[in-house]
């Protein structure tokens, strides 16, 4: 038989000998169950109408028989068949009561675990990557998505109460996050994020709708990262040594480095961190935190490193660091603040208590360094009074000279 005519068109019958749904197919269909119409269990109620046919034909005849016999949702006949026939669903009519019948018999258990067990197939699976993957497929499906009337329907679904609950009881699984975990972290697709998100259009759609801007976004947004199991969660995922590793060599990355500094030296950041920073509750928690006994033993552990203390050395022993710290401390404000704390009892007690001339190691560098400065200053004196007197003995040479002469 030609493969192009080996579609046939076939009935289901009752008892009673009135067919009660009309179908198209090829090899078994007509002996399987078409979605919600279930063949009869007497396989002689199967009637085969027309056999041979080519699809186009076939889809004819289905059409010419559904009108024949009416359908019984629209009421014009006898048939439970939801649709006119032919390609596509034209005609179908989903009634609200169908809708909730549907919605219902979806969302029992045993029916959506057949429903999983079926979609997580594998030659499913691959049906399914390899159907998206089409060009047309994407365009379409992504043309559906920028609708308007979607997107409206679909943000009105995902903010409801019980949508909400069910997407994060879902993510909050195990099995469902450690799943994630690994899809996030191929290779390939930690390529193509990194890919979109570096696209202009991209990058412009996040800056334009960017959600930290609005007020009650930034408040929600405060308000998450301050609950207890939040800072907890995230301290411990900090401290991780994989985390802290690979944080730390993504910041050592020339790339990397080069993009903070351009962002903390652009005005408008540094006015904003001036600005956080001079916020009383700010200046406080961050006193606060650095006076901490295991802060200080941290950075006094990170200062005493040599390494650490050859770069301090380096930086500060620049020219352009060099100019910039005396034009710092030479202002008046900053002058008069160091003058201000200096003066204060508590800075005074303190200084007085750590105050290293107790130490005769650093009295004797102390010392060293006056006894090479006065030694310079008393050279600068000699040679500038030798200078003179020279100068002075020429001067008077000179002036017995021509008296001599005259």
């Amino acid at each position: 038989m030609n493969k192009e005519n080996e579609f046939y068109v076939y009935m289901y019958l009752r008892k009673n000998g009135t067919p009660y749904y009309v179908g198209k197919g090829k090899g078994d269909r007509a002996f399987r169950t078409n979605r919600r119409i279930r063949p009869p269990k007497d396989k002689s109620r199967i009637v085969f109408h027309t056999k041979d046919l080519s699809e186009d034909k076939a889809f004819a005849l289905e059409v010419e028989l559904i009108a024949k016999y009416g359908r019984i949702d629209n009421g014009t006949g006898i048939l439970r068949n939801l649709t006119d026939g032919g390609e596509g669903a034209s005609g179908l009519i989903m009634s609200d009561e169908f809708r909730a019948k549907r919605k219902e018999a979806i969302n029992r258990p045993e029916v959506r675990a057949k429903l999983n067990e079926a979609l997580n197939r594998p030659e499913v699976r691959a049906k399914h990557k390899e159907a998206m993957n089409r060009p047309e497929v994407r365009a379409k499906f992504k043309e559906t998505m920028n609708r308007p009337e979607v997107r409206a329907k679909r943000k009105e679904a995902l903010n409801r109460p019980e949508v909400k609950a069910k997407r994060k009881e879902t993510l909050n699984r195990p099995e469902v996050k450690v799943k994630l975990n690994e899809a996030l972290n191929r290779p390939e697709v930690k390529a193509k994020r990194k890919e979109a998100m570096n696209r202009p259009e991209v990058r412009a759609k996040l800056s334009r709708n960017n959600g930290m801007k609005r007020p009650e976004v930034r408040a929600k947004f405060k308000e998450t990262i301050n609950r207890p199991e939040i800072k907890a969660k995230h301290k411990e995922a900090m401290n991780r040594p994989e985390v802290k590793a690979k944080l730390k060599e993504a910041i050592n990355r020339p790339e990397v480095r080069a993009k903070l500094n351009e962002a903390i030296n652009r005005p408008e950041v540094k006015a904003k961190l001036k600005e956080a920073i001079n916020r009383p509750e700010v200046r406080a928690k961050l006193n606060e935190a650095l006076n901490r006994p295991e802060v200080r033993a941290k950075h006094k552990e990170a200062m005493n490193r040599p390494e650490v203390k050859a770069k301090c050395k380096e930086a500060l022993n620049r020219p352009e660091v060099k100019a910039k710290c005396k034009e710092a401390l030479n202002r008046p404000e900053v002058r008069a603040k160091h003058k201000e704390a200096m003066n204060r009892p508590e800075v005074r007690a303190k200084l007085s208590r750590n105050n290293g001339m107790k130490n005769p190691e650093t009295v004797a560098k102390v010392l060293a360094t006056r006894a090479r400065k006065k030694a310079e200053a008393l050279a600068a004196v000699s040679e500038n009074n030798l200078i003179k007197f020279f100068d002075d003995v020429s001067t008077e040479l000179d002036s017995v000279a021509e008296k001599q002469q005259s």
